[in-house]
Parts: structure tokens; sequence; C-alpha cells
């Protein structure tokens, strides 16, 4: 083959080239023309917002048992100030009753009313002196209790 030969050959190949790109070219122009569907484009905000709104809704779930946790823990604390009201009252009426008994027993004068009074309000105070610490052991084991449903949940099984 000669340089005429290969010159014919670079010009057919060439020709080629010039053709396919006008086919190119003129689809290309086509797809320009014709109007793109009505596709909606996806939100990229849509995924942030869906962890956001589920992290919202997370944070309010923690929000009303920590509200929950604190009404529990004021109301134990309520019924721990009243059982200590209570014993305050019972001992200051013990203490009174103590007194006159003292006062009685130096006149040596033995009044079995007094002597009752005085066992009557012993036993009030000890009931007093019960009931707040059933408050308080009450308060403890409701603090508690988390702590060792939580262990359970850990442990293997």
């Amino acid at each position: 083959m000669g340089a005429d030969g290969r010159m014919g050959e670079a010009t057919e190949y060439e020709e080629r080239i010039s053709r396919a790109l006008a086919r190119i070219a003129q689809a290309t122009e086509r797809r320009r023309a014709v109007p793109a569907p009505d596709v909606p484009a996806a939100d990229p905000v849509a995924p942030a917002d869906a962890r956001l709104g589920a992290e919202i809704d997370r944070l309010r779930r923690e929000n009303a048992a920590r509200e929950a946790e604190r009404d529990a823990a004021r109301a134990r604390l309520a019924d721990m100030d009243e059982a200590l009201q209570s014993l305050r009252a019972v001992q200051a009426t013990l203490g009174r009753t103590v007194a006159e008994l003292r006062a009685a027993l130096a006149g040596q004068v033995a009044e079995p009313a007094l002597v009752n009074r005085a066992m009557q309000a012993e036993i009030e105070a000890l009931t007093a002196q019960r009931r707040a610490d059933v408050a308080e052991v009450d308060a403890v084991l409701d603090a508690l209790v988390p702590l060792v449903d939580g262990e359970d949940s850990h442990a293997p099984g």
C-alpha cells in the first residue's frame, strides 16, 4: 500500500468520524428539544428531617420519663416529710409527758394516768419513727430498682 492508499484510508476514517460526530450532535440537539419528564427531584433534606424528627421524638420520650421520675421523687419526699413531721410532733409530746412524769415522781406522787400517758406517747413515738423509717427505705428501694433492672438487661442470658 502506497502513500495514496494510506491517504485514502485516512480520509475514509476522517469521514466516518465526521459522520459519527454529526449523528451525536443531532441526537444531542433532539434531547435538548424534548422536555424532561416531570420526575420529582429527590429532596436531599428529607433524610436529615426524618433523623431529626426521630431524635426529637426520642428526646421527648426521655423527657417525659424524667418528669415522671421527678414527680415520683417529689411524692416520696412529701411522704418522708409527712412522716418526719409526725415524728417530731410525737417526740415533742413524749418529751412533755416525760417531763410531767419526772416532776410527779420528784414530788413522790404516783399518778397512774400520767404513767399511762407517758407509755402511750412512747408507743406513738415508736410508731412515727417506724413510719419515717419505712418512708426512707421505700425511697432508697425506689432509687435502686432502676439500677438493678439496668444490670439485669446487661446480664448474660
